[in-house]
Order: structure tokens, then C-alpha cells, then sequence
């Protein structure tokens, strides 16, 4: 477990800067979850490849594959906007063709009951089996200010990003929405924001690396109800530390309201 882990872990890269990208479950319908993320990497002027999976012939003069088994090897990334049942099948199949990284947006895993449990034990399994790099599932994504990389389904604005600027990273995409907002009306930079869900194999604590090395961001804020991972967090609080960058936590839940919001 810990072996495979590693692997995932490795391929954090991918999934913080791709250089191509999968959109597997791609529709054109503009309120679909695919399209929107479509629209954000348009907007943003997203350089790399971008692959569409679904069933469409052609999605804003970009023709759609009919599956993930076509999709030529080494993708960087997927995003898998498609329904929780087909997700483990999907996230297997990026595996075989060597996709490095994937964004699951998809609800009804851990936080729908028992058979959420073990439906997210099963996407768990696929993504650690391929060594992939998984966000989510049950998650708003994430956006790289710095490389003009959004790929998440919410309507995003690029913006000019200089050092010193803050990453935010947290379990819940509305909390880190809503701390995105609070730090943008003080006209302060933001590097990165990232909302890791149920955390099905990455949590917060796998990001903290890669952000204190980043040369653009100078502080992080972490959102966290839990910490899975706490040796892993403390080590990399230590870096952040020895690196001299701030590293704020907010840990909300401790009340009975807390814990019901």
C-alpha cells in the first residue's frame, strides 16, 4: 500500500501542471460538468493537448473519442466527469494507457453510506493499481493561477499572479471557495487552490511539497476537518518551517454546530 502510494505521490506533478489532458465524459451541453471544464481551460488559454471522451462526434470543433481505450498513451490527466458508477471502470482504463493523474468530481462515494464506502474503496484500488495521482473523488477541483491551469467545473477567471502569493488547499471546495473570495477582495495573490474532497488517495497533507517548493507561493492555508496522514503533515510543517514559509491551518468541527456544518 505504502509502495503504491509513493508512486501516486510521484505523479503529483501531473496533476498541479499537465501539460495534456483527458475530459472523459465530455457532453455539449453547457451546463454539463465536462463542458464547463472546457470552457474554463478556453478561458484560461490552457496551452498543452486536450482530449475529449464521450459521446459526441465533435465538441466546439474538437472531435471526441469514443472511449478511454482510445486515447493515445501518457496523457497527463483526466478529468472524469462521469456518473460514480462507471468512475472505477474509467480510472482503470487511464491506468492502462498511462495517465499519470486524474480530478473525480463525482458524488456518492464515502459520504452516501456503505455502499458509497465501498464503491470509493474500489476507485481507491484503481487509482493506487495504475499509480495515479487522484483528487476526489466528491470534489471541486483545483486551479493553477500561476500556469493558467483550471480544471475544475465552477466558472473561473484567469488572473496575473505574482510572488508573493498564497496557496490555499482543503477538504471542502465551498470552504476554499469561499476563503478564494475573502483573499481576492484584499487584492492578495493566489498561486494555487485545491479541494481534495473525500480524499480517496491524495489528502492535504500529499500537497504540502510540492507548494512549499513552488517558487511562487510564500504561504500556505491549509482547511482541514481531518488529517489522515499526521506523521506526513508534521514533516512537511517542519519543511515549511525550515523554508520559512507560513503554514496556517484552520481546523473547524470541534463544536456540535461545527461538526453539523
Amino acid at each position: 500500500m505504502i509502495d503504491r502510494l509513493e508512486r501516486c505521490r510521484g505523479n503529483i506533478g501531473a496533476l498541479l501542471r499537465p501539460r495534456s489532458i483527458a475530459i472523459v465524459g465530455a457532453s455539449a451541453n453547457p451546463s454539463a460538468f465536462g463542458r464547463r471544464v472546457l470552457a474554463n481551460l478556453d478561458r484560461f488559454g490552457f496551452p498543452g493537448e486536450i482530449h475529449l471522451v464521450g459521446r459526441a462526434d465533435m465538441i466546439e470543433g474538437r472531435p471526441c473519442l469514443p472511449g478511454v481505450d482510445a486515447l493515445p498513451d501518457g496523457v497527463d490527466l483526466a478529468v472524469i466527469a462521469i456518473g460514480g458508477k462507471d468512475v472505477a471502470a474509467a480510472i482503470r482504463q487511464c491506468g492502462d494507457r498511462g495517465v499519470r493523474a486524474a480530478v473525480v468530481y463525482g458524488s456518492g462515494f464515502a459520504e452516501a453510506g456503505e455502499a458509497g464506502r465501498a464503491a470509493q474503496e474500489e476507485l481507491t484500488a484503481a487509482a493506487l493499481d495504475g499509480g495515479i495521482a487522484l483528487l476526489g473523488p466528491n470534489c471541486t477541483g483545483l486551479t493553477n493561477f500561476v500556469d493558467n491551469v483550471p480544471l475544475t467545473f465552477g466558472n473561473s477567471r484567469p488572473r496575473p499572479v505574482k510572488a508573493p502569493a498564497i496557496a490555499v488547499v482543503g477538504q471542502s471546495g465551498g470552504m476554499v471557495g469561499a476563503i478564494r473570495m475573502a483573499l481576492e477582495a484584499r487584492a492578495l495573490d493566489i498561486s494555487y487552490t485545491i479541494a481534495t474532497g473525500n480524499e480517496g488517495v491524495l489528502g492535504v497533507e500529499d500537497f504540502l511539497d510540492g507548494l512549499i517548493d513552488d517558487s511562487v507561493t510564500r504561504v500556505i492555508l491549509v482547511f482541514a476537518e481531518q488529517i489522515r496522514k499526521p506523521a506526513h503533515f508534521l514533516k512537511a510543517a517542519a519543511k515549511a518551517h525550515a523554508a520559512g514559509k507560513p503554514l496556517l491551518l484552520l481546523h473547524p468541527g470541534r463544536s456540535a454546530a461545527g461538526r453539523r456544518s
